[in-house]
């Protein structure tokens, strides 16, 4: 009888109550998704303070950063033929939020009233055109590890370094959109709609703040941080510190306000090198 006890204690498995995990991220998910087996994964998994609102676009936003729109195989091939999937994407797109779809589920092996080629088209046109990351999801337990890693990874110091490496564009416009990214806030796609809005480097970095602000995307926050970077240096800087940043900003080129010339260092490119001299030129 004691050997017996002595085998079942050997052999039975210490167990320890399982955790949940304290919720680290904020979700917000659209009202459409109330039924979803992704909104019931997320609230399973403890990593998330889910709460139900309405989404202008987009049906999960993550810490206010990243915003997603799920969509299943029939559910992308339905929006395609009743014309509701590109004013989705065009929504997405022009979004202040970095944006993506995930599309959740296998393909089934037939799609009715499309062809299969009409649905990786439009695929294709959201990657390429409109420049939206797509994601595939097998099912909603995979596409909630997703959204956890998605806003783990954006989760991240907002002061990391912007690493260049040692590439540079070569097209003029995109050496103003490189230029443009080392703003305070400002990513790829609000950079290009800088630029669509006032035209130029020059305008964007002379214009105030409340003007900043009007443009979509960009809050006052945003905007007060660019002028603070770009704007004129403060009152208790020396006379000799503010006359040296105007003539560093005058000898960048004819007609380019100093202010111009302050966001040029401040990205660290030089505008105008200084001519080497031989000794015997007599400079």
């Amino acid at each position: 009888m004691d050997a017996q006890r002595m085998k079942d204690w050997r052999v039975s498995p210490i167990t320890t109550p399982q955790r949940t995990p304290d919720p680290v991220h904020q979700l917000v998910v659209d009202h459409s998704e109330r039924h979803a087996a992704l909104l019931d994964a997320v609230r399973r998994s403890g990593w998330f303070d889910v709460r139900m609102d309405h989404l202008a676009a987009g049906d999960y936003l993550m810490n206010g950063e990243v915003l997603v729109e799920r969509k299943t195989i029939r559910d992308l091939v339905a929006s395609l033929i009743d014309g509701r999937l590109f004013p989705q994407v065009a929504r997405l797109a022009h979004s202040p939020h970095r944006s993506l779809l995930l599309i959740e589920g296998p393909t089934p092996s037939s799609l009715p009233d499309v062809h299969h080629h009409s649905v990786e088209g439009a695929l294709v046109s959201i990657a390429a055109m409109w420049r939206l990351p797509v994601l595939h999801s097998s099912d909603s337990q995979q596409s909630a590890r997703m959204l956890r890693f998605l806003a783990d990874q954006m989760r991240g110091p907002h002061d990391r370094v912007l690493r260049r490496f040692d590439r540079k564009p070569k097209r003029l416009a995109s050496r103003r959109l490189f230029l443009l990214q080392a703003l305070p806030g400002v990513g790829p796609a609000l950079a290009h709609r800088l630029l669509h809005h006032f035209g130029s480097i020059e305008r964007i970095v002379t214009v105030d703040a409340a003007t900043l602000a009007g443009v979509r995307g960009i809050g006052a926050r945003t905007a007060a941080r660019i002028r603070e970077l770009v704007g004129d240096p403060p009152s208790s800087d020396s006379a000799t510190d503010r006359s040296s940043i105007a003539s560093e900003s005058t000898a960048s080129g004819p007609g380019l306000p100093p202010r111009a010339g302050d966001v040029c260092r401040a990205v660290g490119r030089k505008w105008q090198r200084p001519l080497k001299t031989s000794p015997g030129n007599g400079s």
